[in-house]
């Protein structure tokens, strides 16, 4: 299994790689054209996305080993089972430029 620091940092890395002018352009061009938001809403919900740090290192420190009971006496290791993220995830998270095709969501079958 992945540690928990590596996967926070992979977490860390893939929304840090979108937090410049042109990703968060284009994400938020992508918004607009795709959900129908104005621009305004959906530039307000890329920078809420790719400003995560500070909630990846929470989520972080709530998952690490916790040790419980005194110090000179019987202690416990409270070690929590975290999600393990793919490998394919962490590779599509070591790519350094986004790459937005302006692909269209999902159709149905017959639907044009």
């Amino acid at each position: 299994m992945t540690p928990l620091a590596e996967r926070a940092a992979a977490c860390k890395a893939a929304v840090s790689s979108l937090n410049n002018k042109a990703s968060i352009a284009a994400l938020t061009a992508l918004i607009t054209r795709e959900m129908g938001k104005v621009a305004s809403e959906a530039a307000e919900e890329v920078e809420g996305a790719v400003d995560k740090s500070n909630f990846i290192d929470l989520i972080a420190a709530a998952n690490e080993d916790q040790i419980v009971g005194a110090s000179n006496g019987p202690q416990s290791i409270i070690t929590r089972q975290v999600h393990e993220i793919p490998s394919a995830v962490l590779s599509a998270l070591t790519i350094k430029k986004p790459q937005f095709t302006g692909a269209r969501g999902c159709h149905g079958p017959g639907s044009s």
